[in-house]
Formats: C-alpha cells, structure tokens, sequence
C-alpha cells in the first residue's frame, strides 16, 4: 500500500529511540542543517501525518526544541504512546520545561489525537492566561472540544467557571454564547451520535450554575428560547402553506399582523440578540420580513431594535 511504513524504517526508529532512552543521545544539539529540517517539520500543516524517521528526528532532539512553543503538538505526534517510558519522560520532564504554547496549539491538544489527562490540563492552563476576547475568539472551538472530554471534565468546568466570572463584561456576551453554542450540540443528539450526550449534561449543569449566579440573564435565555419557538411555529405554518414563495411571503406577514397565535411577535419584552447582547429587540417587523427562493424557504426576519 502507498502508506504502509518500511519495517525497516520501523526498526531503525524503535533501536534509535531506545538507545535515547538509555540516555545516549538524550541532549543531542543540532546543527544548522538540522534546525533546517526541524522547522521545516514543525511548520508543516497538524493533519500531515509524520513520517518514522520524521517521528525518530523530532525526539531525537526533544531537548532543543522546549524553547519552540509551536513544537510541542508535533512532538507529542513522534510518541509511541504505548512506550511508558517515552510518555513518562514527555510528561514528567519535557512538558514542565516547555515554553508557554501559543492558543492555536491548546486548541490542538484539546482535539480528538491527545487523550492523555495531562497534555489537556497543559492546554488549559493556557486557556486559563486568556483574555475574554481571545477565549470568544475561539469559543465555537471550544466547544466542539467538549466531545474529547475525559473522566475529568476539565475543559467544561473551566469554560463554565470563565463564563460565569464574566458575566458582567461585555453584556455577558460570553454567558449567552457558550449556552446557545451547547444547545446546538446537544440538539444535535441522534441514536447515532449519542457522543453527544455530553452536550446535554454540561448544559443542564451550566444552566443550574446561571441560575445561581445570575438568574436575570437566565431568564433572559429562556425569553430567547421562546422567541425561537415561536418562530419555529411559523415557519411550520409557512411550509405547510402550498404556493410560490411570492404567497407565502403574503400568507407569512398576514399569520404575524392577524394570527392570534403570532400576533404578541410584533410587541413583546426586550431581549438582548443571543450573539450581540448589547442590542436588545422588542418586535418583529411583518412588513419587512420575506422568505428567499429555495427549497427551504429560509426566513429573514427584521426586528425592531431599542434605542
């Protein structure tokens, strides 16, 4: 097979690594040449496999490479993970001494490759020197990492302890976020990716935490839910309208100005916008509301906004 590794080239790495281990070549410095080739390793895209001798190259000269904070993934991918002595030197020796990673590379430790309960603490203490900027930044990110979660549940205890110590920054930006962001996961739950459950119990506890800490903004979550619902049950009206989509954008504002049931949409409570809190909106605008031309008939909706 095209793939298929070199028994030879297996060997070679296995004899090259153990003599290392044995400490015969645990401080290897390398020349010119060879940082030439490292960098040129280390630079290469996260979903190119590594070669053997690639693998046996970057742990040949570990050592010289904690000062490279962009190193770190891909020496973590030259491991034998099966080789308890190899895990336990990266662990115990190399990653204390390696140099702050940046949050491009935390995010790659909290992927599907590294299961090891210290390499995602190592990612989250760099999460943790992050500023709310950067960690909305890399939120939808985040979350999608939840699914990789170990026994720990390390990565969800520090988004949600992060979200809920902001929730006065920014009109708790965060805190609507990181909510609407699980909901959409745990919605996506089939019998076919029950992995998803995990969405669900972080949610509930999120949830539970909100209502704690600050139960105004929770409320106002579910006023967003219910808005959603509701829009929900219109678009179900429409869709079961038969007509071109000219009809239906008639049949869609005549269900908001005279329908009993989505009449209260053109005035309700000021809500904040799940992604923009800082804009609140109290009505839906019938008259400017259309549907687009296509085979799902999307809605685009237009709120009237406060001040």
């Amino acid at each position: 097979p095209k793939n298929a590794f070199n028994p030879v080239e297996i060997k070679d790495m296995i004899l090259s690594k153990a003599n290392q281990l044995k400490g015969k070549s645990t401080h290897n410095k390398p020349q010119l040449t060879h940082w030439k080739k490292l960098n040129h390793i280390i630079q290469s895209p996260s979903h190119l496999i590594l070669t053997l001798k690639n693998k046996a190259f970057l742990w040949k000269y570990r050592y010289s490479l904690v000062k490279n904070s962009k190193a770190l993934c891909k020496l973590l991918r030259s491991i034998d993970w099966g080789n308890e002595i190899q895990v336990n030197e990266c662990i115990d020796i190399l990653l204390p001494q390696w140099i702050e990673i940046d949050l491009i590379s935390a995010l790659d430790l909290l992927s599907y490759e590294f299961h090891h309960q210290e390499i995602r603490l190592h990612a989250i203490k760099r999460l943790q020197r992050a500023s709310l900027q950067e960690i909305l930044l890399y939120l939808p990110q985040l979350v999608q990492a939840l699914q990789y979660e170990t026994s720990m549940n390390a990565l969800s205890n520090f988004l949600t302890s992060f979200s809920l110590n902001n929730i006065e920054k920014k009109n708790g930006t965060l805190s609507y976020l990181y909510f609407w962001l699980l909901q959409v996961e745990a919605s996506k739950i089939t019998s076919k990716n029950a992995k998803n459950n995990i969405y669900k119990v972080i949610l509930k506890d999120y949830c539970e935490s909100l209502q704690q800490v600050d139960i105004k903004l929770y409320h106002s979550i579910l006023a967003q839910q219910y808005l959603l619902e509701q829009l929900q049950s219109l678009m179900k009206e429409i869709k079961d309208f038969r007509g071109k989509v000219e009809k239906k954008i008639i049949k869609l504002r005549t269900l908001i100005e005279q329908d009993i049931e989505f009449q209260r949409l053109q005035s309700f409570q000021s809500i904040p916008l799940p992604w923009q809190p800082n804009i609140t909106i109290h009505a839906l605008i019938a008259s400017k509301s259309i549907l687009f031309k296509s085979q799902l008939t999307p809605l685009l909706c237009y709120f009237q906004a406060n001040g």
